[in-house]
């Protein structure tokens, strides 16, 4: 959507009357005309550099229960190449407490796993995506096989981690340890719980995903919206609509959510406010509020319409 494709926002302020009438049709007008940001390609940088070469990337991938699996496979929807997956010629347990075991003995004795995988026609690659999952803070020690066998040297290399709260841990740094004469590109990061739970609202046939904690009412402590957001977003890729709620009262808190991969935003409260305080005047006066500090936010960010907001425009903070 251009930035003067506003028309919905538009016909809102031409038919006053009429959203005074219902308030629930005005919020799915909003959330419509708030839409229109093309998710964010997985890895912006990586995916530019992906898309320079075609067939010329490689997805390689270590996966025990899937979950890495099925995010090697997003990625490959949007960046195309081959899909390799790292095999040992020693499989490991299925079990979850002797696969955990097995690999905290490989990490200590600095162990090399035998590996059934090849990498051939890496003359003809430029980019690699290395998945794994987190083990014990680090990769699974037979890519450490894999990777002391084939040197990636003037690849560019993008890690992708699942995990269930140790993120990266320090596998980047190993990574490029194992990769000294790679260019190491920021990669990405996201629990396989939530791979598998988004993956399986897509293959229920939902047409959009709502992202919320619910005010954190449901469960105390639990993650905000903005931080899960990203991890989502790159799960579902552009094959469902997501809409975001939680803390979102500004113009800027809007384009936050759009650069991080949400297709629209969900606002409630500050309505009410509004509405409570200036009726219909006071709903008009909050829309043109957000609408200008959006526009603001796109300028200096350099996006001169919705699909130019991209995730680099906005820092994440830890």
């Amino acid at each position: 959507m251009k930035k003067n494709d506003t028309g919905i926002l538009d016909a809102f302020f031409r038919h006053e009357d009429a959203m005074a009438t219902s308030r629930r049709v005005f919020l799915k007008t909003l959330v419509l005309g708030a839409a229109a940001a093309a998710v964010p390609a997985i890895f912006p940088r990586a995916a530019s550099a992906a898309q320079t070469g075609g067939e010329r990337v490689l997805i390689v991938y270590f996966s025990h229960s899937g979950n890495t699996r099925r995010l090697a496979g997003f990625i490959h929807d949007r960046v195309g190449g081959r899909m390799i997956e790292l095999k040992t010629a020693k499989p490991y347990p299925e079990d979850y407490d002797a696969v955990v075991d097995e690999a905290r003995k490989e990490q200590e004795a600095d162990a090399r796993p035998e590996i059934t995988t090849a990498l051939d026609g890496l003359d003809q690659v430029d980019t690699v995506f290395i998945g794994y999952p987190n083990w014990w803070g680090t990769l699974p020690m037979p890519f450490f096989t894999l990777l002391e066998r084939y040197s990636l040297a003037g690849k560019n290399v993008v890690p992708f981690c699942t995990h269930e709260g140790s993120r990266f841990g320090r596998s980047e740094r190993d990574l490029k340890a194992l990769c000294p004469q790679a260019r190491l590109l920021k990669g990405f990061e996201v629990r396989g719980s939530r791979v598998s739970g988004a993956e399986k609202a897509v293959e229920a046939g939902a047409a959009a995903i709502v992202v919320s904690n619910h005010g954190g009412r449901v469960l105390p402590g639990s993650a905000a919206t903005a931080d899960v957001l990203p991890e989502i977003a790159d799960a579902v890729g552009d094959r469902v609509k997501i809409l975001v709620d939680g803390g979102i009262r500004s113009g800027t808190d809007i384009f936050r959510a759009l650069a991080l991969g949400a297709d629209a935003v969900m606002i409630c409260r500050p309505f009410l406010i509004s509405y409570y305080g200036g009726g219909t005047e006071g709903i008009v006066t909050y829309v043109e509020k957000l609408r200008a500090e959006l526009t603001d936010a796109m300028y200096m960010c350099g996006a001169r319409c919705l699909s130019d907001i991209t995730r680099d425009m906005v820092r994440e903070l830890r």
